[in-house]
Parts: C-alpha cells; sequence; structure tokens
C-alpha cells in the first residue's frame, strides 16, 4: 500500500489586530466544524495545519490539506483586509511508492476578486493531446 502525500507552505505575515481577531474566530469555527463532522463527509475546510503566531498565519501541509481550500479561506481573508493584495502557493503531490499517478504539483494565485490555480498534471495532458493533434494533422 501507497502514502499519497500533499505538501506546501505558506504565508500571511504582518498581521494588524483586527486581522488576527478575524482569523481567530474563521479558524475556530473551522475546528468546530471539524469536531462535529460525523466522518461520513468529506472535510471542504482541509487547510492542512495552519499555526498562527507573531502576526503571521502560516499554512503547512505535511502530509494533507487542500490548497483550493486555502485558497478559498484566504480569498476571504482578502475581501475583508486586503482588497489590493494577493496570496501565492506552490504544492506538490508525492506518494511512498513510486506510482504513475503518484507525483505531481501546482500552484495556486489569489486575490480579493480571483483564484487561478495550474496543476501540472493537467498542464501535461493537454501538452499531449495537442502534440497528439498536431501530429495527426501532419499526416
Amino acid at each position: 500500500m501507497a502514502d499519497y502525500y500533499t505538501q506546501y507552505s505558506a504565508e500571511i505575515d504582518k498581521l494588524t489586530d483586527d486581522e488576527i481577531k478575524w482569523l481567530e474566530v474563521r479558524l475556530k469555527d473551522i475546528e468546530d466544524a471539524r469536531a462535529d463532522d460525523d466522518g461520513l463527509g468529506e472535510d471542504d475546510n482541509d487547510l492542512g495545519q495552519v499555526e498562527l503566531q507573531d502576526r503571521t498565519l502560516w499554512f503547512c501541509g505535511r502530509e494533507s490539506g487542500d490548497p483550493w481550500a486555502i485558497a478559498e479561506f484566504v480569498q476571504g481573508f482578502l475581501k475583508q483586509f486586503r482588497p489590493n493584495g494577493s496570496f501565492s502557493m506552490e504544492h506538490t503531490y508525492s506518494c511512498s511508492r513510486p506510482r504513475l499517478d503518484g507525483f505531481g504539483g501546482g500552484a495556486i494565485f489569489v486575490t480579493a476578486e480571483r483564484l487561478e490555480h495550474v496543476d501540472s498534471s493537467t498542464w501535461l495532458r493537454a501538452q499531449c493531446e495537442e502534440h497528439k493533434k498536431r501530429i495527426t494533422e501532419q499526416t
């Protein structure tokens, strides 16, 4: 059996007192929702490990976490406090065994108005399809 991992590390720094208060409430809400979860549904708020200290919010995925959930969480923060700000994060997918589907990665870019995500597997498949199409057109 293989273990699959999602790994990342990113932060929002220079937090104000109001931002810290808002983050504490939101993170507590997510924690409470996890505690109330009956284990039957998917966790829509899998932010991985989150630490709030020294006026910095740190997202850390050592084994799991959902980069898209982080993007949505951060977008709410940006809308509330930093409408002209942005956030970016790269992430990797890895596996404890050399499985064909076990590796990849991506990146997210977030503003108050938009979420962008690039996934290496999706990009690679598109490149392969484009190449096949060109070869077919040449023959």
